[in-house]
């Protein structure tokens, strides 16, 4: 399952790639995260991976994320890796003028077991999770 959603943020790209690069900030935006643990590299560079945990309610989970490539504006691609789901993640951000950031991210998921059958009956459901956490980046960047 591929797709892609979008944002505008109210400040200039600078500052919203600055936010988005610096991975200690994710505790303040991304709502049910709980802890990101080191397994190898440095956090936040290319080649970094860490298990990322999350309690969205009474459902908790942990995911394995991988920084593939850090190249901003323009590319900052992580993987997101659960037994049975693994996540591409292309995050990116264009210029709309001096004050203003397009914050775009392409997810394309690939899914095992029971995971493939939620997915095709419920696709709605991961691409509203996905602008939920654009929509708390973009409230997190306006406010700093």
């Amino acid at each position: 399952m591929k797709y892609k959603v979008s944002i505008d943020i109210n400040k200039p790209i600078e500052h919203v790639t600055r936010l988005f690069k610096d991975r200690t900030n994710d505790k303040l935006w991304m709502k049910g995260f709980k802890a990101k643990t080191p397994i190898e590299g440095h956090e936040g560079e290319e080649g970094a991976r860490c298990k990322v945990e999350f309690q969205l309610g009474k459902r908790y989970f942990a995911m394995e994320e991988e920084i593939l490539k850090i190249d901003l504006p323009d590319e900052y691609i992580t993987t997101y890796t659960t037994p049975k789901v693994f996540n591409v993640v292309k995050n990116s951000f264009e210029k709309i003028d001096d004050n203003s950031t397009r914050y775009s991210t392409e997810q394309d998921f690939q899914f095992k077991g029971i995971m493939k059958i939620m997915a095709f009956f419920m696709p709605g459901a991961f691409k509203k999770q996905s602008m939920s956490y654009l929509k708390d980046f973009k409230t997190f960047a306006e406010k700093q």
